[in-house]
């Protein structure tokens, strides 16, 4: 039952601004329009096909941003993907047509309650959304008569987003490489390809090395796992909820409590800047495992963002 907690301890939302919701106002209205009053009415096939590219051009430029919200967007505009052009042979099939807007708008619920790295995967179902929008809009206008030949040329569209991907991937690689290789290696036990800015990387370093010269098991606060790895060795208690003091009751914290009176030469490793990330601001309340910490551990040494604490003499 734990996890049905989590939106109420630790949610981060997605920055939806009045112009994404006046956008998707605008689009809703034009669904309810094309699909109740203005049915038998039809855009002229060049006015029809330029609007279904400029949409399937947004929609793909706007997943390069990612994870800016920017795809919010796009969003409104999958419904354009339901339907073919009514001058154009439909090679998706009605099947597809229904499968990827639905899909691709379900997804974005993915982005909550926690968005960030899942904005990302949020908005992974618009890619082939907007590329059957480009798509349609592309073979909508070459089915236009030779007076509007000039009009053809939009045919660029595809190539320009393939230059444009490829133009961002090769930036952000050589952003990825020139990062990793101005970094300095982690060298520690599962890490040892793991770059980090020097001074981060020697803190996380010496963290180690105390922990494995002044320490048989510890904890941490909040749940850091990659430590366990870098040590060498084992949690002192199952317990792997990040924000364990807000997600397990006073009754869980006291059985654990018990564990770990009689554990030797037990540590607790804290991460001030991760509490209160993770906390969202909020103080990290008074239950029997936070206060068993307070009073049975002291500072040994800082290092970088954490703080090594050993039993209390």
């Amino acid at each position: 039952m734990a996890p049905l907690r989590f939106p109420q301890l630790f949610t981060v939302a997605l920055s939806v601004y009045p112009a994404h919701v006046a956008i998707a106002a605008l689009s809703c209205a034009a669904v309810i329009a094309v699909t109740f009053r203005y049915r038998g009415a039809r855009l002229p096939a060049t006015s029809a096909g330029l609007v279904r590219i400029g949409a399937g051009f947004f929609t793909l430029l706007s997943l390069l941003l990612m994870p800016n919200a920017i795809f919010i967007a796009a969003l409104p505009l999958a419904w354009m993907a339901v339907r073919a052009p009514a001058d154009i042979d439909d090679l998706a099939g009605g099947y597809a047509r229904a499968l990827l807007p639905t899909l691709g708008v379900l997804e974005v619920l993915q982005a909550y309650p926690i968005a960030g790295t899942q904005a990302s995967m949020a908005g992974l179902g618009l890619i082939p959304i907007g590329v059957l929008i480009l798509g349609d809009g592309m073979r909508q206008l070459g089915t236009v008569g030779a007076s509007v030949r000039a009009l053809k040329g939009v045919g660029w569209a595809g190539p320009a987003l393939l230059v444009i991907d490829v133009a961002a991937v090769a930036i952000l690689a050589l952003t990825s490489v020139a990062a990793f290789a101005s970094g300095t290696s982690l060298a520690v036990p599962g890490a040892q390809q793991v770059r980090l800015p020097h001074r981060q990387a020697a803190d996380v370093r010496q963290l180690v090395a105390a922990i494995e010269q002044d320490c048989s098991s510890f904890m941490t606060l909040p749940s850091m796992g990659s430590l366990y790895i870098w040590t060498r060795q084992s949690p002192p208690t199952p317990v792997r909820a990040p924000i364990w003091w807000l997600v397990l009751d006073a009754g869980q914290q006291e059985q654990l409590v018990q564990q770990l009176q009689s554990a030797p030469r037990l540590c607790v490793v804290e991460n001030t800047q991760a509490i209160q990330m993770r906390s969202m601001g909020r103080p990290v309340p008074s239950t029997p495992l936070v206060d068993f910490i307070g009073r049975s551990f002291v500072s040994e040494g800082t290092y970088g963002d954490y703080v090594l604490l050993v039993r209390s003499p």
